[in-house]
């Protein structure tokens, strides 16, 4: 099939496992769903019609528990789009999807969590469900994630996954572990291990962290996008979320849709991408296989940031750094999640010399994260925040890009005005952190 776009579509955040390296903030599936969800997928499937024909990778949380998401994937089929979707593939799919159903979807990209590993029933359910799925003609991929607990596991992982009809993707870990910061804390060792058994775009990520695109050219914006459900929100990709480029919920989303989007490829204004990749890489990888690592001294030198792209963000992260100082009102400042992001973010303002001093700790909602630190700051729960730390706080920033409003309503409702709440993606800064507004120059 000959789509005319490509876009990552992001569904609800609700998930049925709560894994220790989420880069989200799952929630339970709710006792019931809200009644604008029907509607919204209704706007959304109006908009794409209206747009062209579409390619979907569609993700969640675990976009296979909510009870109309076969249905909406038949419809998306029949009406002309391409269904990608990920999920943690611990329900079974043929109970969920008869079999008409399940092969108007395209491929299914399943992640091997860690509850497989602990629970026989989703180890088995897992593997059902790739059965099912070659049995009816679905592209079927496994993501696994590298988290240090279990690396030593990854040639029986390949042994195991990578085989015929199974497209076997690799991802490092980012975050902490043992008061390790991870990709970054891989060893000498484990990234000759890795170099025996792994791909190159993984590799690449255990040993820089992240692609730092500036200045190259990139499809995003005109051939692919990010589509959040949560806000209606249509982007030029995840990285860039400042300005909607249509809101699929409104009356005129197609011809905003078509008016914003670029004719051509971008200049990429992005720091920092884990998942896209610029025109070069793809083109690559159109005749490069992956898995060979005697393709890796072009691949590394393709993915590397130029010397422009590099001054380039020094000079903006100093900036940063410095009109952030300016906003902190007093010595008690709290960061509020405890993610990959807030990684990055202390690392930057360590790099700028920020009073890094005045942060006392991250509040976090996952429980599993309680406990651990990150580059030394504890994180702690909201309970715990509120019933031993809440009287040293003057500052609370909020440290996470794509739930921002959420936390922003969430923290003026339980707190008011109490503290000097700091946000880094309402347009109130002027020196971006992550992306620029626009193209860059130069």
């Amino acid at each position: 099939m000959t789509t005319d776009y490509q876009a990552n579509l992001s569904l609800w955040l609700n998930c049925n496992l709560k894994c220790p390296y989420c880069f989200g903030h799952p929630a339970p599936p709710p006792k019931d769903w809200p009644a604008e969800t029907e509607q919204r997928l209704a706007q959304l499937e109006s908009f794409l019609q209206q747009t062209g024909r579409w390619r979907l990778h569609i993700s969640g949380g675990e976009p296979t528990i909510y009870p109309g998401f076969p249905a909406l994937c038949e419809r998306l089929a029949q009406a002309g789009h391409e269904v990608v979707f990920f999920t943690n593939g611990t329900l079974s799919l043929a109970q969920l999807f008869p079999d008409e159903q399940i092969k108007a979807v395209h491929r299914v990209d399943l992640s091997y969590q860690l509850a497989c590993e602990k629970a026989a029933r989703y180890e088995e359910t897992f593997e059902e469900n790739i059965a099912y799925l070659l049995k009816n003609g679905v592209e079927v991929g496994v993501n696994y994630v590298m988290y240090p607990k279990r690396k030593d596991q990854l040639a029986q992982v390949k042994a195991r996954f990578h085989r015929p009809g199974v497209n076997l993707r690799l991802l490092t870990f980012q975050g902490e572990y043992q008061k390790r910061q991870y990709p970054f804390a891989y060893t000498p060792e484990e990234r000759e291990t890795f170099a025996q058994i792994g791909d190159l775009r993984a590799l690449f990520l255990m040993e820089h962290g992240y692609y730092t695109p500036t200045f190259k050219q990139c499809s995003a914006g005109s051939r692919t996008f990010y589509i959040s459900y949560r806000t209606g929100g249509v982007y030029t990709c995840e990285q860039l979320q400042q300005q909607e480029l249509a809101n699929f919920t409104a009356a005129d989303a197609s011809s905003s849709f078509q008016s914003k989007m670029s004719t051509a490829p971008i200049s990429c204004p992005a720091k920092r991408c884990t998942c896209r990749l610029t025109i070069d890489q793809e083109s690559f990888l159109e005749t490069h296989d992956v898995w060979d690592m005697d393709n890796w001294p072009e691949w590394e030198r393709l993915s590397l940031p130029t010397a422009a792209a590099l001054a380039h963000w020094n000079r903006v992260e100093k900036a940063f750094a410095d009109e952030l100082a300016g906003r902190i009102s007093g010595p008690g400042l709290y960061l509020w999640g405890g993610g990959v992001h807030t990684l990055m973010l202390l690392m930057l303002l360590k790099r700028q010399n920020f009073p890094v001093s005045k942060v006392r700790g991250i509040i976090d909602s996952n429980d599993l994260k309680h406990g651990e630190e990150i580059l030394g700051l504890p994180i702690i729960s909201r309970e715990h925040f509120e019933t031993h730390e809440a009287g040293n706080c003057t500052d609370i920033l909020i440290s996470s890009r794509s739930f921002e409003e959420e936390i922003a309503l969430d923290i003026g409702q339980r707190y008011g005005q109490s503290f000097n709440l700091v946000r880094l993606y309402d347009g109130s800064m002027t020196n971006r952190y992550e992306a620029l507004e626009s193209e860059p120059e130069g």
